[in-house]
């Protein structure tokens, strides 16, 4: 990582900030989300600075730590009564 040209951080922290600016918006500026995102965002940094996901030869993968319980949220966010409500909101959209 220290032989990356300083433009991809720069590019990738424009990128992470612009995400998160569009997931506050989509959400109707809610806090809340705001600030689960940037929980995550943190804890993710400080773990990831630790040197955690550099260890590749555990199983499971410690990669899956940072992958998989996004994925379980968003399951379970879309099974619920509420995200339908949201899906119907965002395809009545003009």
């Amino acid at each position: 990582m220290e032989n990356l040209p300083i433009y991809i951080s720069i590019v990738f922290g424009l990128t992470t900030i612009l995400t998160v600016g569009l997931f506050y918006k989509a959400t109707k500026n809610s806090k809340i989300t705001l600030l689960i995102l940037l929980t995550w965002l943190a804890l993710q940094a400080f773990i990831g600075l630790s040197g955690f996901y550099t260890v590749t030869d555990t199983i499971p993968p410690r990669f899956m730590l940072l992958a998989l319980p996004p994925i379980l949220f968003i399951i379970g966010l879309f099974m619920t009564s509420r995200a339908d409500n949201l899906l119907i909101a965002w395809t009545e959209r003009p």
